[in-house]
């Protein structure tokens, strides 16, 4: 027989959104008591930009990969990227 009251033993149930938890009556479940402590304020706000090469989320504010070209940034995650990049303008692809 199991003891719902030992969390080694207790059966596990589902939640609506799927998460698991034990089915005991013992554990509450209100949160614990927590402090959360007020957001530091940053420098300057982030810039998310996508790398037009791999399509991933890049923070053109603090990226060491960028070129400008005609006055336009383009901010890159990589060298690897930003070399892909380049090497498609003088093969006439990315512009």
């Amino acid at each position: 027989m199991l003891d719902a009251n030992d969390p080694l033993e207790a059966p596990a149930c589902s939640s609506p959104d799927g998460r698991i938890s034990l089915c005991s009556g013992s554990i509450s479940d209100a949160p614990a008591p927590h402090q959360h402590r007020p957001a530091e304020p940053s420098a300057a706000p982030s810039s998310t930009v996508i790398d037009p090469v791999c399509g991933m989320k890049v923070n053109a504010s603090t990226t060491a990969h960028s070129v400008t070209i005609n006055g336009r940034t383009t901010s890159f995650c990589s060298l690897t990227c930003k070399r892909t990049f380049l090497a498609s303008l003088t093969d006439g692809g990315m512009p």
